[in-house]
């Protein structure tokens, strides 16, 4: 029993250590790019195929509400010790962030997605924009699928593209 629980410390222990190098590798100006979109009245979300221990305590720390930070939960027993993760959860699979944006989605409101993976490519459908985002690691299949993609280590345009002052002209109706 005192190796399960040990067990279950570790995993926790190594979650919070992967929170922290997050923080670390964060792409710089993050933070004050979410700041900037919360001023602007976005709301913005995190939606992740990564571990809930991880990804809503990094999440926070860059100014995004817990609420609005969606990601794979692992399950405990009751003694605390690790019983496995929600399989249930549509984020376990390669679509599933397009069934979380639809279900987030309120009618009526635009949405601008901005990812670096393929199940963000796959979920491009269920935006009205969806911006690649190349600036830590290069995915061709991202830039394919991307009708905006930024190849800088710089977070700064979505801002731009957000508020709809960057490309208003060509995308008149899908930037807010």
């Amino acid at each position: 029993m005192a190796s399960a629980c040990a067990s279950s410390s570790r995993i926790r222990a190594d979650l919070a250590a992967v929170a922290e190098q997050y923080q670390q590798a964060v792409v710089p100006g993050a933070r004050e790019v979410i700041a900037a979109l919360h001023t602007a009245g976005k709301r913005v979300f995190i939606i992740s195929g990564g571990l809930s221990d991880a990804v809503v305590p990094f999440g926070v720390w860059l100014g995004v509400p817990a609420e609005r930070i969606l990601a794979v939960k692992l399950r405990y027993d009751a003694e605390g010790r690790y019983a496995g993760y929600d399989e249930a959860s549509p984020l376990t699979t390669q679509t599933g962030k397009t069934a979380v944006i639809t279900a987030l989605r309120a009618p009526g409101r635009r949405a601008l997605l901005v990812g670096d993976g393929s199940s963000d490519a796959a979920a491009a459908g269920a935006v009205d924009l969806f911006v690649g985002y190349g600036g830590v690691v290069f995915r061709p299949n991202v830039e394919e699928n991307a009708p905006v993609y930024l190849y800088a280590n710089d977070l700064w345009p979505v801002v731009q593209l957000a508020t709809g002052d960057l490309l208003a002209d060509q995308l008149p109706n899908t930037l807010a």
